[in-house]
């Protein structure tokens, strides 16, 4: 219910609120809003992480706060329960496919760099994988992320040892990862069929202005994607699918892997190893 105004929740859209307050406040405290600070939610919903959010930013100096919401009728909810932010100058609210968005672009226009900005929600879970990459691999890029996502996929992204990931690796090359918090089906309306997890992810900036290290990173996910790709093969297999003009026996025996070894086997140093060749 959203005013006098029964509100119809799309499923397609992934559109499950998180109604725990204290959940809502952690995850804005968990974003470490500082002065001057740009913050960007995605999928702002009914503005409940929104509320909690503008406290954050309202007490740091020049601190801003984007909100990017797909769906007409939530936008139209957003504008009108933070117009004095609004007008403030403090709060954006944009009616964007996030997916189709040029963040790029938008953040130039506002005068934010790169590793200049944060952002912290709770994502649509259907799309998890593609947002996530999205922005890390954007040329503007976020110093951190803190986001809702499914415990299943979160799990998989902070997996140690052999429990690799697409995703995983992904997220891993560009900085570090870790679970803040569980937070049960029940905290959301409608309730999910699944738990979730607040997820930190904080980019590695000395990485990140290397020229070298960022030349690399095309082909790294690009590596990454092709040895996942079918996991009943030798990593080997599929990355000569992938390029078959490289000497994949000689990169493997310099670098002391096994011919027979698997994707999910191998961490992101050994995919690094991988790209350089």
């Amino acid at each position: 219910m959203i005013g006098d105004i029964k509100f119809k929740k799309k499923k397609s859209l992934g559109q499950n609120f998180l109604h725990n307050k204290s959940i809502l406040e952690f995850i804005a405290k968990s974003g470490g809003v500082r002065d001057g600070d740009y913050i960007l939610e995605i999928g702002g919903g009914e503005g409940a992480l929104t509320e909690y959010l503008l406290r954050e930013v309202e007490n740091r100096v020049g601190a801003r706060l984007c909100v990017v919401e797909t769906d007409p009728r939530l936008v139209e909810v957003l504008n009108n329960k933070f117009a004095s932010s609004i007008e403030s100058g403090i709060l954006e609210i944009l009616h964007m496919d996030v997916m189709k968005w040029g963040s790029d672009k938008h953040l130039m226009s506002r005068g934010v760099s790169g590793l200049d900005y944060k952002i912290i929600a709770n994502i649509p879970y259907y799309i998890t994988g593609a947002i996530i990459e999205k922005f890390l691999s954007a040329d503007i890029k976020p110093s951190s992320m803190i986001l809702m996502i499914q415990k299943e996929v979160a799990d998989r992204i902070v997996a140690r040892g052999d429990k690799g990931s697409i995703l995983s690796m992904c997220t891993k090359y560009y900085g570090d990862t870790e679970i803040l918090k569980v937070v049960g089906k029940g905290n959301f309306n409608p309730p999910p069929k699944v738990d979730s997890a607040i997820i930190k992810i904080i980019l590695n900036e000395k990485n990140l202005k290397d020229k070298k290290y960022l030349e690399l990173e095309k082909r790294y996910l690009e590596i990454v994607k092709s040895g996942f790709a079918h996991k009943r093969k030798f990593l080997i297999s599929n990355l000569k699918e992938y390029d078959s003009a490289t000497n994949w026996e000689g990169i493997f025996n310099k670098n002391n892997l096994d011919l027979k070894v698997r994707a999910e086997s191998l961490d992101k140093d050994d995919f690094i190893k991988l790209a350089r060749g």
